[in-house]
């Protein structure tokens, strides 16, 4: 009897932790009918999300075709995406990082525009020369290294500075790749895009002011999250309430899912097309 009882007195002592650590993390979930809660992100695909705060919804590196015999969106995902049904619906403002096909296709973007008649699509020039013809919809964010460019749709607040991507090969021109810092409804949510941390010092990210601006959510490349131990350019560069990995796909690194945990405690894994996490 006392076995017993000292057993269900233990589960629901486990259950109890679980609850509070679930609460400490947000929750996860499929995407369900009905009304999406208030502040929360929804897994696309690679590293598009989609986010939902104070009433506003924005699109971050989900609308790509990527490369041809490697991964593509799954037909549940991709058909309500372009669509404009929901989850996917009212969308505000359509983000891309930079121009390469696992983060941004032009065709795609223009299919989304169409289905949210109130999106408007802002990227560097490299993306926005893609999208001729859509006027005031396409707008050219350009970013001086160093330097932070700051634009306001649909009212939400962009503030976009280049990270680099690495250092290209002889003989082919450098990608500019945008990180944005997008607040909507008080909420702060920071994508790196791609980034090669071995030539932006830590020091980069708190010239720019990024750890004072008290980001809540950063995505940050999952192979990042898991090097042996915490990155300082997350740490220290960021700060951020919650870490989300991105980059799932077009990577030959493997989610370190033991690793990400022992680093960022505070890590959200999102793995399925369409998984939600609501923002605590």
């Amino acid at each position: 009897m006392q076995r017993t009882r000292c057993s269900v007195m233990m589960s629901l002592a486990m259950a109890v932790a679980a609850l509070g650590m679930d609460a400490a993390r947000g929750s996860t979930q499929a995407v369900p009918p009905g009304a999406p809660p208030a502040n929360a992100v929804t897994y696309v695909g690679n590293s598009g999300f989609l986010l939902r705060a104070g009433g506003k919804a924005i699109l971050i590196d989900a609308l790509f075709d990527g490369f041809p015999g490697a991964y593509t969106l799954p037909t549940s995902v991709r058909e309500p995406l372009l669509a404009g049904r929901p989850p996917f619906d009212g969308i505000d403002l359509i983000l891309a990082t930079h121009r390469h096909g696992d983060h941004f296709s032009a065709a795609v973007v223009r299919r989304a525009l169409e289905s949210n008649p109130r999106a408007v699509f802002v990227g560097p020039t490299e993306a926005v020369a893609a999208l001729t013809g859509l006027g005031d919809r396409a707008r050219a964010l350009d970013v001086e290294v160093g330097q932070r460019g700051t634009l306001e749709v649909n009212g939400i607040r962009i503030d976009a500075m280049r990270l680099s991507h690495g250092t290209p090969p002889p003989g082919r021109p450098d990608i500019v790749n945008l990180a944005y810092l997008v607040t909507a409804g008080g909420v702060k949510f920071f994508h790196t895009g791609d980034i090669d941390v071995s030539v932006i010092p830590t020091s980069y990210l708190q010239g720019l002011g990024v750890p004072d601006d008290r980001v809540d959510v950063a995505f940050v490349p999952h192979f990042l999250l898991g090097v042996s131990g915490p990155l300082p350019f997350v740490t220290e560069g960021i700060r951020p309430r919650f870490v989300v990995a991105s980059h799932l796909q077009y990577t030959d690194a493997p989610l370190n899912e033991d690793q990400i945990r022992r680093n960022f405690p505070n890590a959200v894994l999102l793995r399925t097309e369409g998984e939600r996490w609501v923002v605590p």
